[in-house]
């Protein structure tokens, strides 16, 4: 402190570690220095300190390959996570994935440096060079520097750095960027600092800890930083464990020594403690679970969903209860008994049988008028949780699950009379308007003839949401393209899928494509055998629940090609996937160019259309909703109920 003061600077430069001994020391600051901040994450609360202690605040990030700063920030605010800012001048930044093709913004990548300050490489370690400096797959003959730093476009424009790719784990099937809670978390009001790891104490259990140092006051409580984290991270993101530390333990060079974090003790929280199922019932409910969800043990309290549970493996549990039990459960019985204790408890009931209603809720509770989502092909509504659970929490969500589902499956369908059967429930739960529709794909079709039906009966729909939505024409090639180029286009969306998807599910995915690929098969050679010998039956209640999917796949197929929408006269938001299948006759508007006019807002979201609704993209679609919701309401005096 009496360096700074003596020399008058104007510059300072120093690591995070660094000011916060100063800080702690008591300097008060000086209003003629620039404050340089580099070497690890500026964390907003270390901001909001040096803020009104300097003239100004600048973030600065480069690897020392970079020599040395590659990208600046100037930081005037300490609320939520600093950026890394833009790059400096003869420098060029790039976040890429594993194939080394952009990101779109706001999807998570690995950060690539190019540019003058660019080093040869390491000396005497060629190997390591050829690993770390690569060809640029963008300026010919030049090299960038792979920093092993995760990254994402903020909509800004800027840079924000998510910590390690080497932080980078898999929990429950999940891939999890530490980096990423580390961030959240950070951002809490009470917490100084902190870090987040995966231990594996005990073998075989595998959880997320969270240490962290609090600001001068109480220390928050685990439920008070649980519900913080949840309101931006998905269930299996938050920690199971939060450890207070006085000081974090760090390295010479003032970063985290992760190795030295202590195990967790007597002292900590943790979010559910493990019970044991009860009786055979949830014993039997415990094995199926734990096989399909691939984890050692399932609690009577665990919920399906945060063990990272989704569309898919329902099914699979589903059938399988069915083969062991005789008992045939609906899909969206999760939705309502996510956990063993509670499905268990439906299984005890004697003589039980479901009932059945198209409308589901997925969350009841709230003040704001009900968002209302339409069944996608097949008419499952199970892969709308995630999305549901990303909204804000006064935000009452239902769906609509398509009939015959419980095996009736009906023929000769058409939208109308889909749309009208839906209608009849929904207007018996909320009579008049305004309403807010939304649908996925086939859903968004579905949604769009409700709306229709709405307005032509006087009432009010105060927004249309088509998520993926194509006009049926437009989902056609466009005339005269050449069958090798037809599969050509169609090979090269399903292979960068299968690539985008195996980068987030993990190692066990291609098995798991592979079986329901060939589950799916033998359902549809089913169908098509019982078809051809006209022994198809009308009641499909006793036969496999994959049949009847299939079965309702295509009568869904049938109904919209037999669909013909007209012009709708309404505010209507399309989010448009932003990896599109290549040659189709649909323009950046899906095609709906002629049938909305003016009342039509198209926002893109990363993703194809096949995983819009998993993570992550779906975190980025449930924040773009939430905006458009709000402004919604907030026009049609609706806010609050």
């Amino acid at each position: 402190m009496q360096r700074i003061e003596e020399s008058e600077c104007t510059v300072m430069q120093a690591t995070p570690a660094t000011w916060r001994a100063l800080i702690n020391a008591g300097w008060k600051g000086s209003a003629r220095l620039k404050v340089l901040c580099g070497g690890e994450a500026l964390l907003p609360d270390l901001a909001k300190e040096l803020l009104p202690r300097s003239a100004e605040l600048w973030n600065m990030y480069g690897p020392t390959e970079t020599t040395v700063w590659s990208t600046v920030y100037r930081t005037k605010s300490g609320d939520g996570p600093v950026p890394i800012g833009r790059p400096i001048a003869n420098t060029q930044v790039y976040v890429l994935d594993p194939s080394r093709n952009l990101v779109p913004p706001g999807n998570v990548g690995e950060l690539y440096i190019g540019g003058d300050g660019l080093a040869r490489g390491y000396l005497h370690r060629e190997e390591l060079t050829k690993e770390r400096f690569v060809a640029s797959p963008f300026v010919p003959h030049a090299r960038v520097y792979r920093t092993g730093d995760l990254a994402r476009w903020r909509p800004d424009g800027t840079v924000e750095c998510l910590g390690r790719v080497d932080s980078q784990v898999k929990l429950r099937g999940f891939r999890i960027e530490l980096g990423e809670i580390e961030t959240v978390l950070g951002g809490h009001p009470a917490v100084r600092q902190c870090a987040v790891i995966a231990r594996e104490d005990m073998p075989g259990d595998k959880q997320l800890v969270a240490y962290f140092e609090t600001q001068a006051g109480p220390t928050p409580s685990v439920t008070d930083l649980r519900t913080y984290l949840e309101k931006d991270l998905p269930a299996f993101m938050v920690p199971s464990v939060f450890v207070s530390l006085e000081k974090l333990p760090l390295t010479p060079n003032g970063k985290v020594d992760r190795k030295s974090l202590p195990a967790p003790t007597q002292r900590v929280a943790v979010k559910n403690d493990f019970v044991a199922p009860l009786d055979a019932s949830e014993q039997l409910l415990a094995q199926i679970w734990a096989k399909a969800l691939k984890v050692k043990r399932v609690g009577r309290h665990d919920n399906f969903f945060e063990l990272g549970g989704h569309s898919l493996l329902a099914v699979q549990i589903t059938v399988e209860i069915e083969k062991l039990t005789k008992i045939r459960l609906p899909l969206a019985s999760l939705l309502q008994a996510p956990t063993i204790a509670d499905l268990a408890q439906i299984l005890r009931r004697k003589q039980w049988a479901p009932s059945w209603s198209s409308l589901v809720p997925l969350r009841a509770n709230g003040s704001k008028p009900p968002l209302f989502l339409m069944h996608a092909h097949g008419g499952n509504v199970l892969e709308y949780h995630a999305l549901a659970n990303l909204l804000e929490s006064d935000q009452p969500v239902y769906a609509l699950q398509a009939r015959g589902l419980d095996g009736n499956v009906p023929t000769d369908l058409t939208l109308e009379k889909m749309a009208s059967a839906y209608l009849e429930e929904l207007r018996s739960f909320q009579p008049e308007g305004p309403y807010f529709l939304a649908g996925f794909c086939f859903g968004g079709l579905l949604a769009l003839e409700a709306a229709q039906q709405l307005k032509a009966a006087g009432q009010e729909v105060a927004l249309l949401v088509l998520i993926q939505s194509m006009h049926p024409v437009a989902f056609h090639f466009k005339p005269g393209t050449p069958f090798l180029r037809r599969w050509w286009y169609r090979m090269t969306k399903r292979m960068d899928l299968e690539r985008e998807n195996r980068s987030h599910a993990g190692r066990g995915y291609a098995w798991e494509r592979y079986r329901r690929t060939w589950d799916m098969v033998c359902a549809r050679i089913a169908i098509a055998r019982d078809n051809k010998v006209g022994k198809r039956p009308t009641d499909l209640s006793r036969l496999p629940k994959l049949y009847i999917f299939e079965a309702l796949r295509m009568e869904h197929g049938k109904a919209l090609r037999k669909y013909d929408p007209r012009p709708y006269a309404g505010d209507v938001v399309l989010f448009r996937a932003s990896k599109q299948l290549s040659g189709l006759m649909a323009d950046e508007r899906l095609g709906w160019k002629p049938f909305f006019n003016s009342g039509l807002e198209v926002c893109e979201v990363p993703g194809h259309q096949q995983n819009l609704m998993l993570e992550p993209n779906v975190r980025r679609l449930a924040k773009e909703l939430n905006s458009r919701l709000n402004a919604a309401q907030q026009r049609h005096g609706t806010k609050n109920r």
